[in-house]
């Protein structure tokens, strides 16, 4: 039994995605089986809408502001910022290409949702009759995995607004193309609130996009793909101990 060991695991994902309003499926602990969440609601629906294009609009732009700025930038621009500097047009072109690669990754989460949650109910059902099969080394392996998982899904995104919040001008990131609200001498408090405020929204934004696509990878990769594999080898290991003990009882 694999899968069956670490639905905590699953379910802490799971969980932090709820808290985001973004949550795919969950766990029932009464019937013990993996639910799609239910939107009856219009409301909600929309809203869930909504949020899945915020999310595919700031890839988007991610990507293409930093392919601008990386390969179309003129060099009056590329001086006043900074962009001579190839340590920083890397920055750029590393963050222009994780941003994409993350959504494609954890998009089956919401486009083959009742897929996933037919095979983690299949894989509960074949563990049932496989009582005691997997070892403790490598249940032990999977929880140490998905441990880890699920705390980067909440390090990686704090990390990166952390750092978004003292740099918050910094291309490809949505700050880069924020307006510097000014006031005038006579208005300097408001001014520099707004700016603050400004800058504020866009990191609260940024850490609610990284939480989330940084969770729904993790929960695709790990809790998902990675964890249903341990779970067929258990299931590969228990049908040929059984065929060939089997074969072996036909043989006497």
């Amino acid at each position: 039994m694999v899968l069956s060991e670490v639905i905590p695991f699953v379910q802490t994902q799971l969980r932090i995605l709820e808290l985001l309003a973004m949550s795919p499926f969950a766990f029932n602990n009464k019937s013990k089986r993996f639910e799609k969440v239910a939107r009856p609601n219009w409301k909600d629906r929309y809203f869930f809408n909504f949020k899945m294009f915020l999310m595919f609009a700031y890839v988007s732009f991610t990507t293409l502001n930093g392919l601008y700025h990386h390969n179309f930038c003129s060099e009056e621009k590329e001086r006043r910022l900074g962009l001579e500097n190839p340590t920083y047009k890397m920055f750029i072109l590393f963050f222009t290409m994780v941003f994409p690669t993350v959504c494609v990754t954890c998009s089956p989460l919401w486009i083959l949702t009742d897929q996933i949650v037919a095979t983690l109910n299949f894989s509960l059902e074949m563990e049932k009759g496989q009582s005691g099969e997997a070892s403790g080394r490598r249940v032990l392996t999977v929880k140490v995995i998905l441990s880890s998982f699920t705390q980067l899904s909440i390090t990686g995104p704090l990390s990166v607004s952390i750092f978004n919040a003292f740099q918050p001008s910094l291309i490809p990131f949505l700050g880069s193309v924020l307006p510097d609200i000014n006031l005038g001498p006579e208005h300097g408090i408001l001014e520099k609130g707004l700016n603050l405020t400004l800058q504020a929204v866009v990191v609260v934004f940024q850490l609610w996009f990284y939480t989330s696509a940084a969770t729904s990878s993790f929960l695709i990769i790990g809790h998902t793909f990675l964890l249903l594999l341990f779970s067929v080898h258990t299931s590969l290991r228990f049908m040929m101990r059984l065929v060939w003990s089997l074969f072996w009882s036909s043989l006497v």
